[in-house]
């Protein structure tokens, strides 16, 4: 089975947030991981290993902006609001199942991109393509199920 999907849900109205995070935590396919930008900070290993980032309505844009800056390559997913560095925009009212289906269409097209890549230790690991290229700039080709080993592998280590 493949490992759930974790989206980071970045907000500063607690009721907003609990509302989204209910919605996604009743979907097997998500891990929703909340961020109230009120109070918290992130980490750049955390940001590594996200699948989209879905910011709310109420969000303050300096707040997240700040946070986030060049740091994140993932989907960016506006919630009632608009902006250029969005990778999709999302007007409320929403239908949730049409929420959770622009959430897993950004992650494909995202994943699916052949400039997308994972930090394994020293090593880039370029799913789409299936490569594993070393910091000397040595090539490895990998088939899918190595692949999917090494995504499971950088996760679960991701939330030790």
């Amino acid at each position: 089975m493949p490992h759930p999907l974790s989206i980071l849900i970045m907000g500063s109205d607690a009721s907003e947030i609990a509302a989204v995070v209910t919605l996604l935590e009743s979907e097997p396919d998500f891990k929703p991981i909340v961020l109230n930008l009120s109070a918290e900070t992130l980490d750049q290993t955390e940001l590594d290993y996200l699948d989209a980032l879905l910011v709310l309505p109420k969000a303050d844009p300096a707040q997240w902006k700040a946070l986030i800056g060049a740091l994140y390559r993932g989907p960016l997913i506006g919630l009632g609001f608009s902006g250029e560095e969005l990778s999709e925009q999302i007007n409320l009212p929403v239908k949730a199942s049409f929420l959770v289906q622009r959430i897993k269409a950004q992650i494909r097209n995202f994943q699916s991109r052949s400039d997308q890549f994972l930090s394994v230790g020293s090593y880039k690991l370029y799913p789409a393509s299936r490569l594993l290229l070393s910091a000397k700039g040595d090539e490895l080709k990998l088939t899918d199920k190595e692949v999917e080993i090494l995504r499971y592998l950088i996760r679960y280590d991701s939330y030790d």
